[in-house]
């Protein structure tokens, strides 16, 4: 092993590395020795001989002088005790020799579970979990881990399983280079732990919280550092606890290339990491109930042990690096120390003694490598700096976000573009501001207010910069935000909602992914959640704000979530409030919903677009007060199809729109009279298509001098016209002379709008043109009608089945008797009439009543 002093130069140790000599550099002994890599700190780099093997603590043994120490927790030996006692260099030193080049970064990802047993729900014993390791260990051969009589972990490779606390299954991966990698990895161990799982009637849970079992009802498992903290966890906060035994995390581990590269990424990783945090919060239910907050795991690190875990503030001091995190963690609390197989309990007190050799719990003896690796472990900021960066933000959840969690964090600090807007982005943030989103995050998640605006507004330009780092990494990884894209997006929806009534929406609905949270609770649980769920709604409906003002707002608002995570929209069912035409619910859904009808194989069309519906079940429903209020009522976000790229995601024609800036300039040029042709030709380059349709939509719309003289000119007389405040045309009327005519003499009935003389021939009696088929423009276009026929009321009118027709005619016109046509009631009659396909005489007399009766007394005789 080597300890290097700073004021060594990066060339003379380059060189005296190479030729395995002996030197001395500020009156400090340095000894190399062949096949040893050492990684230095600040300006120096590795070797130009970039050996594999560099001062690896996971191997057998690290030789320092003529001593061995072992790197495990326990050791797989005694730890032998130093007579050359370490100092704080060496302690740097250690840190520093997790520098690599950039084509030897990694990508380390750690997650946690719940297991229970199936059939109760109960949390598995040690006696099971114990069962299950073995079981691992045989089947798909893992090398085992004891402490004393008890398996307490597996190891296979470079990746290995652990115990928490409280029983919480940990995997820690091996350090891989694509996060195509780490996913396989991840599925690779759901598998092996499911296959056995299933056997033994156990089942996990990806939750940052345990949703159902008190304190006390986890089981403890047997490890002596945790009985240590145990102990000393009540002294110094009160959900210390908590955080060992109910809590569930994953983590990614990153590495960097120099102190200054470590710094610029802790830095950001801090500054980001309540996004993170809001992002993939996922702990809201205590003992069955909701408890109030969107991620409960973030909040118990408030009140665990502020000595070891938070912010860090002092990160983004000038001085900052390697040696002030030595200081920092010199001072924070020990735990224990490991000797003779037992751990020895040092809680409360202080490394820096221990260098001296003044640890009052073992007076005179020096530390190891391995014991200041071990307290490194005991120290829980919101990012960790050990040999590389521990991202520590995030709650435990499903197996996407396994996969999303690296996917977030390797995008904005594995590229340099992405990382230095990052920082950029957050070098103004204060002290004060960094600490409040950490406060406030774990109750309100991205709607946490933010300066002028929510999280969410920054988590969407981190996820877009992230999205553009994965996709600048060339290894087609940006897939694996999909599922942090569909959260932020979904948020817009409930932004001002708030968790009782998200839950609400959720639980309510029983609306519970099991492949989402593998097994999740009893029905009785779901019964208290949803009662607890409800109580909470009730009491804060009054809270509830809304949405959007408009159906143009409601459904751009889908198209901007549709668009982020990449499908197109369409509109769909609505309904109407009673006596009205104003809506009271809509629904839009994704472009793929439903299916589409069967080929008309007698079509004389020459070409059959292609059937590209798959019966998708996404949409969201809007409720419409009487007031004009729109809320969301239902959301369901899976799609049984695959999503648009993020590369092609822009063509999707939902999300196809002009800016408003574009639409002003092509409005002015349409009122300069500048041709169709000629704006496209301006525009088509930026807006391509989408100016075209502009175009044409608002030269339809609006109504222009020489238009309206072209219709006076068609139609000789221009009865009636309707337009809106903007003046754009709503509805037409017209009627021609022989129209009148013939109506004066054939007053009696009219089919809406042919009428039928005294030879049932048909008779054009006036033309309206109408934007929209709604009670108002009905309603207007039977009043106009009448009046401008000499306001005779019809006698008959028929119709076809239209409820809007039918109130508006009850408006207008109340006495004339409204009927359905010929046509619908020969279509209603198979379905209305129970015996008509099965009694040919029957559908003979209907026919024969329906249209060769000439007098009613003949009706009525057949």
């Amino acid at each position: 092993m080597a300890l290097i002093a700073r004021s060594y130069t990066c060339q003379n140790f380059q060189s005296e590395m190479a030729s395995g000599l002996q030197c001395n550099a500020n009156s400090m002994m340095i000894s190399f020795r062949p096949k040893v890599e050492v990684v230095c700190y600040s300006s120096f780099v590795r070797s130009a001989k970039r050996r594999q093997q560099g001062l690896r603590l996971e191997f057998p043994g690290v030789e320092r002088g003529r001593q061995v120490t072992v790197a495990a927790s326990p050791p797989a030996e005694d730890t032998t005790v130093l007579t050359e006692p370490l100092t704080k260099e060496d302690l740097v030193a250690y840190l520093a020799s997790g520098c690599k080049q950039k084509e030897q970064w990694r990508i380390g990802t750690e997650h946690e579970k719940f297991g229970f047993e199936v059939k109760t729900l109960r949390p598995i014993s040690y006696e099971q979990i114990a069962a299950l390791l073995n079981g691992i260990a045989e089947r798909f051969e893992w090398d085992k881990i004891m402490e004393g009589n008890h398996v307490i972990g597996l190891k296979q490779g470079k990746q290995s399983i652990s115990l928490e606390p409280g029983g919480q299954f940990e995997l820690s991966g091996a350090p891989l280079e694509t996060l195509h990698q780490t996913c396989a990895e991840v599925n690779s161990h759901l598998y092996q732990v499911k296959a056995l799982a299933e056997e033994m009637g156990i089942g996990f849970l990806g939750i940052g919280f345990q949703p159902k079992w008190a304190l006390k009802d986890i089981p403890i498992m047997p490890k002596g550092r945790y009985e240590i903290m145990r102990n000393y966890m009540p002294k110094v906060g009160s959900l210390g606890l908590d955080m060992m035994f109910r809590t569930c995390t994953v983590q990614v581990n990153l590495d960097f290339s120099s102190e200054s590269d470590m710094i610029r990424k802790f830095r950001a990783g801090l500054a980001l990491q309540p996004i993170a945090t809001a992002i993939f919060a996922n702990s809201p239910f205590t003992e069955g109930k909701p408890n109030g907050f969107l991620s409960m795991r973030s909040h118990i690190w408030t009140d665990t042990d502020n000595n070891r875990a938070g912010m860090l503030p002092f990160v983004f001091d000038d001085s900052f690096g390697f040696e002030a995190y030595v200081d920092y963690a010199l001072d924070v609390p020990m735990y224990f120390v490991y000797r003779k197989k037992k751990y020895i309990d040092c809680s409360g007190m202080s490394f820096r003694d221990f260098l001296h050799g003044k640890l009052p719990a073992i007076p005179g003896e020096l530390p190891t490598l391995v014991d200041w690796e071990n307290h490194l472990t005991t120290i829980f900021p919101e990012v960790r700096l050990k040999r590389y960066l521990e991202m520590r933000g995030a709650d435990g959840g499903p197996w996407r976000r396994l996969c999303a969690l690296p996917a977030f964090w390797v995008g904005l600090l594995y590229d340099e573009i992405s990382l230095q807007s990052v920082l950029d982005m957050t070098a103004d943030w204060t002290k004060e501001e960094r600490q409040t989103l950490r406060t406030k995050v774990p109750v309100l998640g991205l709607k946490t207010p933010f300066r002028s605006g929510l999280l969410r507004n920054v988590a969407e330009v981190v996820l877009a910069l992230a999205k553009d780092g994965l996709e600048r990494r060339l290894c087609k990884e940006a897939g694996f935000l999909k599922e942090v894209t569909e959260v932020v997006a979904t948020v817009k929806f409930y932004l001002r909602w708030r968790p009782e009534t998200k839950l609400k929406e959720e639980y309510l609905a029983m609306e519970i992914s099991l492949d989402d949270f593998d097994l999740f609770v009893d029905l009785e649980q779901i019964k208290d959640i949803k009662e607890e769920a409800a109580v909470r709604c009730r009491e804060d409906d009054t809270d509830k704000v809304s949405v959007c003002r408009s159906e143009k707002e409601a459904y751009e608002m889908y198209c901007d979530y549709a668009h982020n995570v990449g499908f197109s929209v369409r509109k769909e069912h609505h309904s109407y409030w009673p006596n009205s035409r104003n809506i009271k619910s809509k629904d839009f859904v994704c472009s793929k919903a439903g299916y589409k009808k069967g080929i008309d194989l007698n079509s004389k069309s020459k070409f059959t677009k292609s059937n590209t519906r798959t019966g998708c079940p996404a949409m969201i429903r809007f409720v419409v007060s009487q007031d004009g209020v729109w809320t969301v009522q239902k959301s369901i976000e899976s799609h049984n199809h695959e999503l648009a790229r993020p590369a092609d995601q822009h063509l999707l024609r939902s999300c196809r729109n002009i800016s408003d800036e574009k639409a002003s300039v092509l409005k002015s040029m349409t009122e300069a009279g500048i041709r169709t042709f000629d704006e496209f030709s301006y525009l088509r380059d930026e807006a391509g298509v989408d100016a075209y349709n502009f175009i044409q939509k608002e030269r339809r719309a609006k109504i222009e001098s020489g238009d309206t003289n072209s219709l006076i000119e068609l139609f000789k007389e221009r009865l009636d016209v309707q337009t809106d405040e903007e003046d754009k045309l709503l509805n037409f009327f017209w009627v021609d002379g022989l129209g009148r005519m013939d109506y004066d003499c054939f007053w009696y009935l009219v089919h809406l709008f042919v009428g039928v003389n005294n030879h049932w021939q048909n008779v054009l009696l006036g033309v309206a043109f109408l934007s929209e088929e709604i009670i108002e423009s009905f309603t207007w276009l039977f009043k106009t009608f009448v009046h401008i026929l000499g306001d005779k009321h019809p006698t008959t009118i028929f119709t076809d089945q239209d409820q809007v027709m039918a109130r508006a005619i009850e408006v207008a016109i109340p006495h004339t008797r409204h009927r359905l046509c010929q046509w619908h009631i020969s279509k209603k009659a198979p379905s209305k009439v129970s015996c008509f396909n099965s009694n040919q005489k029957v559908r003979g007399l209907f026919y024969r009543c329906l249209s060769k009766c000439d007098s009613e007394e003949e009706f009525e005789n057949t």
